[in-house]
Formats: C-alpha cells, structure tokens, sequence
C-alpha cells in the first residue's frame, strides 16, 4: 500500500497536494486498479491528513474534495469477472459440504450466503438481533477498522471496533429462511454450553453472535486467515472464495429467481439499486434469451394458421404448372367475354372501345325482340 501511495505523490508537501490527489486516484482507475482498492487508498490519505491537521500542518483534509467514480468495464471478459463476484453455480454444493464441517463457519458463512450480509454486519452481530420466533435479522452496526498512526503518517496499529454500517439504508430488519434461523439456534446451543463450561460471554443477549472464545469481536483479519485454512482443507483454495461473494451469491440467487430488483435492494442495504444491478448484470444475461423468448411465445402463428399457409415447401412443378394453366384459360376467357360485350374483333379494338371516351356498346341480342 505504502508502494501504491509513495511512488506518485512522494516528496509533495501537504499545502501542494490539494489539486492532485483527484487525477492520482483518478489515475489508478484509469490504470485497472480494482475500485475497492482505490477506496482504501483514499481511506489512508484520508486518516493520513487528519493527523496533519491534528498537527496544525494544514487546515483542511482535502481528501475530501476527490470523488471517486469507477470505470465500465466493457469486455466480455470483465462481465464474466462481475458474474463470479458470485460463487459459480458448479460450486456452490461443494462449498456447502465444506462450511458443513465447521461449527463455526457453518452460521456463519450461511448468515452472509443466506441473509446478503457484509462481513463486517456479520462480525458485528449481537444475540438480540436474532429474533428467533418472527425469523429476522437486525442490523443496526458494522465493524469497522481504526488505524494509528506514526509521526511520519505510517500505520502502527489496526484496531476493529464496533461503529455504524456503511449507509443509513445499511441499517436493516431482515427475514431469514428456515435453514439459517435452524444454523443459528444449533450455534446458540453450543454457545450457552461453552458459556457455562468458560463462562466466556457468548450467549446471552448483548453479546456478539461469533464472539471469539473470550466473548469479544472478532476481527476480519483473524476470521479471514481460519476461514482460507478450511478451504485449503477442501481443496477450494484456489477456487477465489471471499466472504463477499457470499453476500453477492445471496443476490445473484434472488435474481435467478427473477425477484424484483427493488426488493433485492432493500434486502441487500444498498443506497441505489442501481448498485445492486451492477453487481448482478452478467448474471442476468444468462436469462436475456429467455426474456425475448417471449414474443416468440405471444406473436407465434397458431398451428392452424401454420397449416394453411406453410411456406417452407416450394410447391411442386406439376402443381405450378396446372395453377399457370388454369390462370391463362381464365384471362382468355375474360378477353373473350369483353369482345362480345364491345361488339369488336381485335385486341386494339377492346382497347380503344374500352378507353373512357367511348361509352361501353350494348350487345346485338339486347335489341332483339
């Protein structure tokens, strides 16, 4: 990270900075730098000039002025990319199978994959946001990470603390289906058993779902580090399983079922939805050819129209040439009729006595008395 931020803007004092950072971090994007890792850039630039305002160097932060907008990404490869933000479909069992060996990773993988929840609202989770009789989920907190600093703006310290979630739209009641409220009563059990072997706080109301074995929060970092040893354990090690792709899995699955996008949103604790149809478009594509099968299905020709006019066979020689046959006795036929009714003997004739200016002659016979 260090390497990230020093080799663009090294040597720039603080009072010149102000008008650079927008094209350095613009410029990382530009340059194929993942979004979230031009976030946490920014985060440390951010924590980095509030210690210098602490220090009374400059007045103001002015990280605050750089907004950050990601760049489509328009390849085909890039939408597959954004599919597999995901777990692929393929190994979503396998996965399920491994977390299933796990007392701990079982709920808690499951409350991300089953309930859309950021691993932060995940790690911060308290006994009193699972209401085990209406089958929800509270999510009123996040945790979130505090670093400290040195006198020369390096990171000393992490601390994970328990702070708000990352939008106000974040803060959520969820229903939860059967299987993840009967994962959560079998880890309470075990829970209030630890509790009363230990009497580590694990298990009553103020205390966090997957407290570590003292009864604090977990951190990221420590639940991480276990949670890629039990892939490696199965084999998925490099299958590029994250906790994020569980909360996107949670999406994607609601959108396989073609569930209002709205309502993914909503469960999801986006502030836009067209952030969570970002996350989920070449997902959806999958679903594009079914979506246009439906003119298909609705101006389709019935089967009796199909039978009455059915082009894709030419009509055979012999039917052709009677049809021609029959349309050149039927012109003679009428050419004929016409000399009779003019009283003239020649084509030319016809054609003069039929011109307008000629009034139509009455036949021979209709004088006859």
């Amino acid at each position: 990270m260090r390497n990230d931020i020093f080799t663009h803007i090294w040597g720039i004092t603080c009072r010149r900075i102000s008008n650079l950072l927008q094209d350095f971090l613009g410029g990382m994007l530009d340059n194929g730098y993942a979004l979230d890792t031009v976030k946490h850039i920014k985060y440390q630039l951010e924590q980095y000039f509030e210690y210098c305002i602490d220090e009374e160097i400059i007045d103001k932060n002015p990280v605050n002025k750089v907004r950050l907008q990601s760049r489509e990404r328009k390849t085909k490869d890039a939408a597959e990319e954004q599919e597999y933000k995901a777990i692929p479909e393929e190994l979503r069992d396998r996965f399920l199978q491994a977390i299933g060996t796990s007392v701990l990773f079982k709920p808690l993988c499951l409350t991300s994959m089953f309930a859309g929840l950021r691993i932060g609202e995940v790690l911060a989770l308290k006994w009193k946001d699972f209401d085990e009789k209406n089958k929800t989920l509270s999510v009123v907190r996040a945790q979130t990470v505090e670093p400290t600093f040195d006198e020369n703006g390096n990171i000393t310290k992490r601390e994970y603390v328990v702070g708000k979630t990352k939008t106000a739209g974040s803060v959520r009641v969820l229903p939860i289906p059967d299987l993840l409220v009967e994962a959560l009563k079998e880890w309470k059990k075990l829970r209030v058993m630890q509790e009363l072997m230990t009497k580590a706080p694990v298990s009553k109301a103020d205390d966090f779902i997957f407290a570590n074995n003292n009864g604090g929060m977990r951190s990221y970092h420590g639940t991480r580090t276990m949670f890629m040893r039990l892939l490696k354990k199965h084999g998925l090690e490099d299958a590029g399983i994250h906790f994020y792709k569980l909360r996107h899995t949670f999406s994607n699955t609601l959108f396989e079922a073609q569930e209002n996008p709205k309502v993914i949103q909503t469960l999801m604790g986006h502030k836009k939805v067209e952030t969570t149809m970002i996350y989920n478009t070449a997902t959806t594509n999958k679903y594009l050819q079914k979506a246009v099968d439906v003119f298909d299905k609705r101006y389709a020709p019935s089967e009796q129209q199909v039978t009455v006019a059915q082009p894709s066979e030419k009509p055979s020689a012999t039917i052709s040439d009677e049809n021609e046959e029959s349309h050149g006795d039927q012109f003679l036929q009428n050419v004929a009729r016409l000399m009779d009714e003019y009283g003239v003997s020649t084509l030319d004739e016809l054609m003069e006595a039929m011109d307008d200016d000629h009034p139509k002659p009455r036949r021979t016979k209709d004088f006859e008395m």
